[in-house]
């Protein structure tokens, strides 16, 4: 997985390279206009806002909006954190899940911070921009971008029934995630079978095994009470006296 995200960050920063060097601006916004990307993004940290060569241009205030919002809140960061987590415990399959709700929780955050506060006709012509981007995009981007793949059916139930956003205190979020990473330090095993030790049988100068007249042998090793004995005539055993129950 190191491996992968190696690649991924190797990609992103040749794929940063092609993008043409002289920006376009709009509503004081910075984006590239580029026929490497079939779909409206964003990509890399410092945030290169990217849009189709061709088309988007009906959507484009809405579109710039929104891939500007992903910026002001670092959302590729916590794209790239997701990963570490991944990284980190790859074998366990929730984890995936994990990666896509956040990608969709980011989006529907995106989503209600860009038309809190829009009227009703600015709101509906903003959730027609997300389907037409989500409808006439084929690909799915590069790794380590912000594009509009996500589930349809959610955002925009979201957008129109519309969610009162909760936070969580930060302090319950710290204990939260330091709890997380405390159980990945902590490994359960079971008792030994020794839990006594290891002792020498033959060298120890109180070693004797104790024949009950229920028919049951206990070992014992400088007085420590060892259990049972299942088979008396071990080899192992062998040198060590056997003493009688007496009433």
């Amino acid at each position: 997985m190191s491996s992968i995200f190696s690649k991924k960050l190797i990609n992103v920063h040749q794929f940063i390279k092609k993008i043409p060097d002289e920006p376009l601006y709009k509503n004081g916004i910075r984006y590239y206009r580029t026929d490497l990307v079939d779909t409206p993004m964003v990509i890399g940290i410092k945030g290169y806002i990217l849009i189709p060569k061709n088309g988007y241009e009906k959507e484009l205030d809405y579109i710039l909006l929104h891939e500007q919002e992903h910026i002001k809140k670092h959302d590729i960061l916590k794209k790239y954190f997701v990963y570490f987590l991944i990284m980190i415990y790859w074998w366990f399959f929730p984890v995936y899940k994990l990666k896509e709700q956040v990608d969709l929780i980011i989006e529907m955050n995106v989503d209600f911070r860009v038309t809190k506060d829009m009227n009703k006709e600015e709101f509906f012509d903003y959730a027609q921009s997300i389907i037409s981007c989500m409808t006439q995009s084929s690909s799915q981007g590069i790794g380590f971008s912000i594009d509009e793949h996500n589930d349809m059916k959610y955002r925009m139930k979201y957008l129109m029934e519309g969610y009162q956003a909760k936070k969580t205190n930060p302090l319950i979020l710290a204990t939260l995630g330091f709890v997380v990473f405390l159980s990945s330090l902590v490994v359960f095993e079971p008792i030994p079978l020794n839990q006594f030790g290891v002792f020498d049988l033959l060298g120890s100068s109180d070693s004797y095994i104790i024949h009950f007249q229920d028919g049951t042998d206990r070992l014992f090793i400088d007085g420590n009470d060892l259990g049972n004995i299942s088979n008396i005539d071990d080899d192992l055993l062998k040198g060590i006296e056997i003493l009688e129950e007496v009433q």
